[in-house]
């Protein structure tokens, strides 16, 4: 991944943990559109969608057809299913962070996990606030609770290992130093300074080397028709040696770089 792309170091796990829920999501889009418990496996071998590797595919498809796929795909339909009976996230695309931060705005201070769950998984009208976000609201009456005893774990019970519930992908228990959010609004800063300034110097070289490869195309270009024009006997000017093509950034790029080998 670090050959291919540039980021901040502290942005990794939360990059690794979004691809997966990325790649669990389109293995569940593959499997609706392309398998069937019913299916002969030959036909879903050859059934491989046109974006999917053949042996990946083949893979995939035995790995569901085997004893522990058929296993998972059971245990995750019970899972599925008591899943309906919790609030449903309404916050469209919007990310927990962006509203944590309009939350922060209108309250005029840190915002708690519970306002910031409320504000997730319900509508604005109360005909569609469910049973489990009423009986949150009933209990939020203290702000400054730890994460096992504010009222979104009495409600919903505690969190999972190493996850905290309602504040988005990634962040952890360790992250949430108060209640009140502000280590969670400190691991939003999630680039250094230093991190800052070398992306911003390693853009400024691509920029400069981008322009060093448009003035080497141009000049090749006008080496091979003075070549042909002497070929060719013919008389050239010096209209012919396109110094005018040359944009006055290009210009200035390589008199920085004169100056800097006389240095």
């Amino acid at each position: 991944m670090h050959e291919r792309f540039l980021y901040p170091k502290i942005l990794e796990k939360w990059i690794l943990k979004s691809i997966g829920h990325k790649w669990r999501d389109y293995k569940c889009y593959l499997k609706g559109r392309h398998y069937s418990d019913d299916a002969n496996i030959t036909d879903l071998h050859n059934n491989c969608p046109e974006d999917v590797v053949q042996d990946q595919w083949i893979s995939l498809v035995n790995f569901w057809r085997s004893d522990e796929g058929q296993e998972r795909s059971t245990k995750s339909k019970l899972s599925h299913k008591k899943a309906k009976t919790k609030p449903i996230h309404t916050s469209g695309t919007k990310s927990h962070a962006r509203i944590y931060e309009e939350l922060k705005k209108s309250l005029q201070r840190s915002p708690t996990r519970t306002e910031l769950y409320l504000e997730c998984h319900q509508h604005k009208k109360e005909a569609n606030v469910t049973e489990r976000n009423k009986e949150i609201v009933a209990q939020q009456d203290n702000l400054e609770m730890n994460l096992d005893e504010d009222p979104v774990a009495q409600v919903l019970g505690k969190d999972q290992y190493g996850r905290v519930r309602g504040f988005g992908l990634g962040v952890k228990p360790s992250d949430l130093s108060e209640p009140s959010g502000s280590g969670y609004r400190n691991g939003l800063n999630m680039t250094t300074s230093e991190e800052t300034t070398s992306m911003y110097l390693i853009r400024q070289l691509k920029e400069q080397m981008e322009t060093l490869q448009k003035c080497v195309v141009r000049q090749d270009k006008t080496i091979k028709k003075l070549k042909r024009k002497l070929s060719n006997n013919e008389s050239f000017g010096s209209s012919d040696l396109n110094f005018d093509e040359y944009s006055s950034d290009e210009r200035s790029t390589e008199g920085e770089h004169d100056n800097d080998d006389d240095e």
